[in-house]
């Protein structure tokens, strides 16, 4: 809540404005009403208000003097002047002042003030969310000199050559490896959801790559033989030191550790991370050629389940086409969200995430698969006039920044989740549920004539209020509707597939000739042009 302050001298328009703005659910609370300035600004001195509203011409300090004296200590103060006077040397004093507001009282207006209050609230949030910023800046402006040299040595044993050796090793040292460590093991760690945890958190990116550093650091403290080097938001690496022939299973013992650390992040800070373990290693170049293939193990981690710890293992890529599969994915889950089931779209992008995870197809391919259908599917269900089309209203946003299947999987179910809300919502509203399920009847029919009398029947309506219906509802006739339907569909056909044109034909319910017709009629070229064409 921002704090308030009512300065007037007619009692009035005091009460008036007290009794007749919501100031609570505009998120201020009134601290103070006064009749005269000096009263004002002792109250004001022990509790300082954010918004100061006052009349100018008030006993003992006028409302101008009021605020040029509480900006002495509260520099930020924003204010609005109600006065009967319009003469210039006022107002002009009001603009010196920087006065926000300036309203005369014989065309003052509540909702004016209303609406003020407003843009002053949206003014101080903004502020909040400076202060807010520069205080974790402060903090992260303490990051020690330590971490930065280990954040600038794996930089550089990352992304350049080592030309000089010996002073990659001291500087190595300076980080506090152990040089004359007989072996080193290598962790990636990786956060999972980094820019979703960092919009959560509501922290900069610097911050919270501090703050994480700092939680790791502290729970790695009690093994000394483990340290933390980070690298991005994203991703950072444990390097763990270990004698010759040690006792255990280093392996064992770094996956242990790591089980830990994952552990409390995940209960301390309600950060997930996931884990790779790379190859043991020598303290020489050959750590940074272990280094950069961890660093580069992104096939893996995205298809690693949530959370996991595991061996370096690069997976082997499938040399298939996904692609091949695009049509027969696009076309059961477009059943399914027409037909309005959510549970059965939600398995049907279950079964088709398994199969990619099962073939193991290139995670970059395999992403824009994922993206061109979620966005495909949104297009193809608005187009359908199942949600009715706003120009100004974008399509939710693909998955650009989600870099593992699980998370891939998870906002997809999400996006279709409140794509079928809205058609829910929309299906109660904005079209009348008959002439829904009637399109919906058609679609799902594609490979039919579906006559209008079959409809009629289907829906219990008289097939005369049923085309009447329809034109009014949709603006265009029942056979117009199938047509153009038949013909989008036999379009996706000819661009997602390689069957023939009497094959298409057969799928959308037409003979071959009339297709070519119909085809022809809408589109102003033959099914083979138009495929030539794309």
């Amino acid at each position: 809540m921002y704090k308030l302050m009512l300065v007037e001298d007619d009692y009035p328009v005091l009460q008036f404005l007290a009794n007749n703005i919501p100031w609570t659910e505009l998120g201020f609370e009134l601290i103070g009403m006064h009749e005269n300035g000096l009263k004002a600004l002792h109250a004001a001195e022990s509790n300082p208000p954010d918004i100061l509203i006052t009349d100018i011409g008030i006993p003992k300090l006028n409302g101008l003097e009021l605020i040029e004296a509480i900006r002495a200590y509260q520099p930020e103060l924003l204010s609005i002047i109600i006065s009967c006077h319009d003469k210039f040397e006022y107002a002009q004093k009001a603009i010196s002042l920087s006065v926000c507001e300036y309203m005369l009282k014989e065309s003052f207006d509540i909702d004016n003030v209303i609406h003020t209050l407003n843009k002053f609230k949206n003014t101080l949030d903004q502020r909040a969310d400076l202060s807010r910023q520069q205080k974790q800046d402060r903090q992260f402006s303490g990051k020690s000199t330590l971490s930065i040299q280990r954040n600038r040595w794996m930089h550089t044993t990352l992304h350049n050559p080592i030309w000089n050796e010996e002073r990659w090793r001291s500087e190595a040292v300076e980080c506090g490896l152990d040089a004359q460590a007989p072996g080193l093991l290598p962790v990636l760690c990786i956060l999972n959801r980094a820019e979703e945890t960092q919009r959560r958190l509501k922290m900069s990116e610097d911050l919270l790559k501090f703050a994480l550093a700092n939680a790791i650091d502290e729970l790695l403290h009690e093994y000394d033989n483990a340290i933390y080097f980070e690298h991005d938001l994203r991703k950072g690496f444990v390097l763990f030191t270990f004698k010759e022939n040690p006792t255990y299973n280093i392996y064992d013992h770094a996956a242990a550790v790591m089980t830990s650390i994952q552990r409390l992040l995940r209960k301390q800070l309600s950060l997930e991370m996931s884990f790779i373990i790379g190859k043991q290693s020598d303290f020489s170049p050959v750590l940074a050629r272990h280094l950069k293939l961890l660093f580069h193990s992104d096939e893996q981690y995205f298809y690693m389940e949530k959370a996991a710890v595991e061996k370096l293992n690069p997976p082997v890529l499938s040399k298939d086409d996904i692609f091949r599969y695009y049509y027969e994915a696009l076309d059961e889950m477009k059943r399914a969200a027409i037909s309005g089931q959510f549970e059965e779209l939600e398995a049907t992008i279950c079964r088709w995430v398994e199969f990619i995870r099962a073939e193991r197809f290139p995670s970059v391919i395999s992403k824009e698969w994922i993206n061109k259908i979620v966005v495909e599917l949104q297009m193809k269900v608005r187009s359908l006039c199942l949600i009715a089309v706003d120009a100004s209203e974008e399509f939710p946003v693909t998955m650009s920044n989600a870099y593992a299947l699980q998370e891939m999987k998870d906002e997809w179910i999400g996006l279709v989740s409140s794509m079928m809300m809205k058609m829910r919502k929309e299906s109660h509203g904005i079209r009348r549920i008959e002439i829904l399920n009637a399109q919906r009847y058609v679609i799902l029919n594609i490979d039919k004539i579906v006559t209008l009398e079959e409809l009629s029947n289907v829906l219990h309506l008289n097939p005369s209020y049923l085309s009447r219906l329809f034109k009014k509802e949709t603006g265009e006739n029942f056979v117009e509707y199938i047509t153009k339907i038949k013909v989008e569909h036999a379009k996706e056909l000819l661009d997602q597939t390689q069957l023939s044109v009497d094959e298409i034909a057969d799928k959308i319910g037409y003979e071959k000739n009339y297709f070519y017709k119909v085809f022809k009629k809408l589109t102003r070229m033959t099914p083979n042009h138009y495929r030539g064409y794309r």
